[in-house]
């Protein structure tokens, strides 16, 4: 059985440390195991109330009501609410739970119903993204074992390429990107989201995935004479300054680069480049080219 120490709950519930600590004190609820250093750990089942408790407490529900539920309650209860309501916050706790536990029908479910009611643009950017940022997938933080990693990580994927494939070619005299991961980065997810941004929103783009050599880049950047380069820098392979320097000192285009926060240059840094934090960042770039 798996288990999640009080930090992982927090990041992939968005309930506080302290919140759980003082429902465990003032309620009884949801009592974790404790090493014999008093970590808390708790478990696959525990996790997963608290998933469908943060979505009851989004829907306005209180915590002492929700405290004396049995866990098959709050599971109904919360089902029920992402049934009838268009929170996004619930499709992302639904997504989680899918994830843990391997739910491949749970997870194309809950897609096609979030396409149905927001579009592909709005689920990408409200749903997927901020799924992927609270399970830790796109910056590669240890929030979910490898396998649930890999699992949700091939199903994204699949979905990205699908609505990829599914654009129209762009106008010949569209705005190009260059789409890349330079070398020692392996985390694709958030790269082939600013793909599909790029692409739906009628750039030509070029992607050339993980790995990537500078040279290579420096090559294109020749061949195609691009508008702007989009890099994510995830891996703390090199320090962040030098890894991005070593980019933006040599490129001649305008780079909007993204990743982990604590590699991404802060504004001491000069350079051709802007910053962005999500996909609405990028977006708003779009609009204003």
């Amino acid at each position: 059985m798996e288990t999640y120490s009080i930090a992982q709950v927090e990041a992939l519930t968005g309930i506080h440390a302290p919140t759980l600590r003082m429902w465990e004190k003032r309620y009884g609820f949801v009592i974790p195991d404790r090493t014999d250093t008093k970590i808390r750990l708790y478990s696959d089942r525990q996790l997963k109330t608290l998933l469908n408790v943060s979505v009851l407490l989004d829907a306005g529900y209180k915590i002492s009501k929700l405290a004396k539920m049995p866990d098959e309650h709050l599971q109904n209860a919360s089902l029920d609410v992402q049934t009838t309501t268009s929170s996004s916050n619930a499709d992302v706790m639904a997504l989680v739970i899918s994830m843990l536990e391997f739910d491949e029908v749970r997870f194309e479910q809950i897609f096609q119903i979030s396409v149905i009611r927001r579009g592909l643009l709005d689920t990408i950017v409200s749903v997927i993204y901020p799924f992927l940022h609270q399970v830790g997938v796109l910056w590669g933080t240890d929030r979910v074992m490898p396998a649930q990693e890999h699992f949700i990580s091939n199903l994204v994927r699949r979905k990205l390429f699908t609505a990829i494939d599914g654009i129209a070619a762009p106008a010949n005299k569209a705005k190009r990107a260059v789409l890349f991961l330079p070398e020692h980065e392996e985390h694709e997810i958030a790269l082939l989201l600013a793909y599909f941004i790029l692409k739906n929103a009628g750039w030509q783009t070029f992607y050339l995935g993980t790995n990537v050599p500078l040279e290579n880049i420096l090559t294109l950047e020749e061949r195609v004479k691009p508008d702007v380069l989009v890099t994510f820098l995830v891996t703390p392979e090199l320090t962040p300054q030098k890894k991005f320097m070593e980019i933006s000192s040599q490129v001649k285009t305008h780079l909007l680069v993204s990743g982990n926060p604590a590699n991404l240059p802060n504004g001491d840094i000069p350079g051709n480049y802007t910053r962005l934090n999500n996909p609405n960042d990028l977006l708003t770039f779009i609009r204003n080219q």
